[in-house]
């Protein structure tokens, strides 16, 4: 196996959810992917920082959901939930 593809939840959507689980790789990675789309003629849209950051919000919600729902919560889920939240309006900056 050299990669895995999951179709789980395909959908046409804001390029700021896509963008915003780049952050798990790393913040200059994310900076990277960003840079790439917009250099290839992608329109990442107006307030890109804050839809990412409400987008990673409402993942960390959904992680906690599926963990309740699975009996099966991720260790640190509460922590990045608290974190998602307690970001400042603008966060995280795409400078």
């Amino acid at each position: 196996i050299v990669g895995i593809v999951d179709f789980d939840k395909v959908c046409v959507g804001d390029p700021a959810t896509d963008f915003g689980v780049q952050q798990y790789v790393g913040t200059q990675f994310m900076h990277e992917v960003i840079e790439k789309y917009v250099r290839l003629g992608g329109d990442p849209g107006d307030n890109l920082a804050e839809r990412i950051t409400m987008a990673m919000q409402i993942k960390a919600i959904q992680d906690l959901v599926y963990g309740i729902e699975t009996s099966s919560v991720y260790r640190g889920t509460l922590a990045r939930i608290k974190r998602s939240f307690l970001y400042k309006q603008g966060q995280p900056s795409l400078r």
